[in-house]
């Protein structure tokens, strides 16, 4: 696999074909900001004449971990797209978010959990990446191959790498534990 330097400060290493990543050395929070965000500068188009950088996250989550997105993302010039649930309707995130779009009632399996509507605002805001957060999809495969197929940019392990160490305990034999 090449590397491109990036700038300075990092690597860019291929993801696959149309993809690529960025990978910056200074990856510290001290404002608060999400650590896999700021490692992770995705670029859409792979290969060195690679240049439009995403424009837009969707992002699947709520509460703190959303807001440190949301932080993270108007750091790198990236408009952040929230969801939110009824009784989250007045959530930081979701005043933070520069576009945000109701999913449901307060039921975390009718909203955060609900793959369809959190697709579904992703095509409609045109969110070229969705970041999962913590907890809800950030681990469900099914969700990240469902993004992959929708050509939506998953920022999170492959779904081909999550399925492969479903369940946890399938894991753990792998790494012999």
């Amino acid at each position: 696999m090449s590397k491109e330097p990036v700038a300075d400060r990092g690597v860019a290493l291929p993801l696959g074909e149309g993809f690529g990543a960025a990978f910056l050395l200074d990856p510290l929070q001290e404002q608060g900001g999400c650590p896999k965000l700021k490692r992770l500068a995705l670029r859409v188009g792979g290969g060195k004449e690679a240049k439009t950088m995403i424009h837009k996250i969707l992002i699947a989550n709520r509460g703190e971990i959303a807001v440190r997105i949301i932080r993270t993302c108007r750091e790198m010039g990236i408009r952040a797209v929230v969801v939110y649930s009824d009784v989250d309707a007045e959530s930081l995130h979701v005043k933070l978010a520069d576009e945000a779009y109701p999913i449901g009632p307060g039921d975390a399996s009718q909203s955060y959990l609900n793959m369809e509507k959190i697709l579904e605002v992703a095509a409609r805001s045109e969110s070229e990446a969705l970041h999962p957060g913590y907890g809800f999809l950030a681990e469900n495969p099914e969700f990240a191959e469902r993004c992959e197929d929708k050509g939506i940019i998953f920022i999170g392990p492959r779904s081909r790498s999550m399925w492969k160490v479903k369940p946890k305990e399938r894991a753990r034999q792998l790494m012999g534990m």
